[in-house]
C-alpha cells in the first residue's frame, strides 16, 4: 500500500475563504445522524423554491448513495469542505475555480486536524469515493450559470472523477498526484459567482461538524436579516432543520436541547450568532428555533463574573434542564396509559407505606414520581451530572 507523503510543518494557509455553490448548500447531501441505518441509502427532500418569470417553481432533490460506500456523513462533509478550500487557494492564483483539483491527502489531513497515518489516508480516500458515488437527482429547477442563466432538471454527482497518488487512472497511467474533477454545474456556478463564502478561520474554530454545517447554512439567511430594519433574528422550524442536517427529529424539548445545544453554544461563543431560543410554535405542533443576529464583541467590554455567582447560575441552569428531562420522560411513560397506571399504583402504595407525606399533597406526588424514576433506572440529579448527561453549561 502506498502511503501519503508526510510533512513536518504546517503548509496550508488558513487565512482564506471557504466558497460554496448556493444550490449545493441547500441539498442535504451529508447526514449528521450518528445512528443512521447503514442500509438507508436514499434521501428525499423539498428545498427552497425559486422564482422563474414571475412563477414559483417548487424543487425536490433525491440523494442516492451506494451500498459499497454508504451515505456521506459528517467526516465526508469535512473532507468536501477541505477540497473546496483547496480549490479556493488555487482560484487565488488562477482566478477561476478549478475543474480539476490536484491535492495531497496530507494537506486534507492537516486541515482536518487528524494524524497523517495510513488509516487517515484510507478514511479520506473512502470519503471522496463516497461523495463521487452518490448521485443527486434535482427535480424542478436548478440554477445553472453560464453566459446566461438557465434552469433545468439534473442528475449528477459532485465529482465526475477521482484518482489517488500511486493508483492507476482509467488509461492505465500511474497517478502522480491525487485529484478530483468537479461537475460542470459546480464549476460554472462558482465561476459565475453564484456562490457564498465564509472566512475559513472562523469555520475552523468550530469544534463540531454540526456547528460548521449550521454556520454555512445560516450565513445567507442571517445576511438577509442584516438587510431588514427592525428584525434581529432568523427562525427555522425544528423539523426543517433536521431535514437540513438529516438528523432524527426529537419529540421533547429536553431531547432537542441535548441534540443541538452544544453546537448552538459554539455558534454563540464564536460570534456567529448572538443568541438562540427554542420555542413551541403557535399551533403547538412543532418547535421553532430562533437564531439572533451576531453582535461584534468590543474589546475589554466584558466585566469579570464572580466565580461563586457563576457556579450558582450554572447549577440553576442544570436543574432547570434536569427537571425538563424528568417531565419529558414521565410524559413519555404516560403515553402508555395502561402500563403507567400500574406503575403509578405500585409507586403510590410504596409511598403510603412509608407514611412520611400527607396523601395527595404536592410532596406526596413528587415522591411518587421519584419512586417511578427509580423503578425505571432514571438517574437522580447528582448521578445525571456525574455521568455528563448535561452537555452544555451556561456561559455567563
Amino acid at each position: 500500500m502506498i502511503k501519503p507523503q508526510t510533512k513536518d510543518k504546517t503548509t496550508v494557509p488558513r487565512d482564506g475563504l471557504l466558497y460554496h455553490e448556493l444550490d449545493m448548500l441547500e441539498i442535504p447531501m451529508f447526514s449528521f445522524e450518528s445512528n443512521r441505518n447503514p442500509k438507508d441509502l436514499t434521501q428525499e427532500c423539498n428545498i427552497e423554491p425559486v422564482e422563474v418569470d414571475g412563477k414559483t417553481i417548487n424543487r425536490k432533490v433525491t440523494i442516492a448513495a451506494t451500498e459499497k460506500f454508504g451515505f456521506p456523513g459528517a467526516f465526508s462533509f469535512e473532507v468536501y469542505n477541505s477540497l473546496l478550500y483547496l480549490g479556493y487557494l488555487q482560484m487565488k492564483s488562477e482566478y477561476d475555480f478549478p475543474k480539476k483539483l490536484q491535492f495531497n491527502i496530507s494537506d486534507i489531513a492537516e486541515l482536518l486536524k487528524i494524524n497523517r497515518s495510513g488509516d487517515s489516508y484510507q478514511r479520506v480516500k473512502h470519503s471522496i469515493m463516497q461523495i463521487k458515488a452518490t448521485t443527486i437527482n434535482f427535480e424542478g429547477k436548478m440554477i445553472i450559470e453560464n453566459k446566461t442563466r438557465k434552469y433545468s432538471n439534473k442528475i449528477f454527482s459532485i465529482f465526475d472523477a477521482a484518482a489517488f497518488f500511486g493508483d492507476r487512472d482509467e488509461e492505465g497511467n500511474v497517478v502522480e498526484k491525487s485529484y478530483v474533477i468537479f461537475n460542470d454545474i459546480i464549476v460554472n456556478n462558482m465561476n459565475a459567482r453564484y456562490n457564498m463564502y465564509v472566512e475559513y478561520d472562523n469555520y475552523q474554530k468550530l469544534d463540531t461538524s454540526i456547528a460548521k454545517a449550521l454556520y454555512l447554512r445560516l450565513y445567507k439567511p442571517l445576511w438577509a436579516v442584516d438587510q431588514k430594519k427592525g428584525v434581529n433574528y432568523y427562525r427555522k422550524e425544528y423539523n426543517k432543520l433536521c431535514e437540513w442536517l438529516l438528523l432524527k427529529p426529537q419529540k421533547y424539548i429536553s431531547y432537542i436541547k441535548r441534540q443541538l445545544e452544544r453546537h448552538l453554544e459554539l455558534l454563540v461563543r464564536n460570534h456567529i450568532i448572538s443568541a438562540y431560543d427554542i420555542k413551541k410554535s403557535k399551533n403547538n405542533k412543532t418547535y421553532i428555533i430562533y437564531f439572533y443576529r451576531a453582535i461584534k464583541p468590543e474589546k475589554n467590554d466584558k466585566k469579570p463574573v464572580n466565580p461563586v455567582k457563576r457556579i450558582i447560575l450554572t447549577e440553576e441552569k442544570r436543574k432547570e434542564h434536569y427537571n425538563q428531562e424528568v417531565n419529558d420522560f414521565l410524559n413519555e411513560l404516560r403515553s402508555d396509559e395502561k402500563a403507567f397506571k400500574t406503575t403509578y399504583e405500585q409507586a403510590k402504595l410504596q409511598v403510603e407505606k412509608e407514611g412520611f407525606f400527607k396523601k395527595d399533597s404536592l410532596l406526596f406526588e413528587a415522591h411518587v414520581n421519584n419512586i417511578i424514576l427509580e423503578m425505571y433506572g432514571f438517574p437522580n440529579f447528582e448521578e445525571w451530572c456525574e455521568k455528563g448527561l448535561y452537555k452544555s453549561d451556561v456561559e455567563v
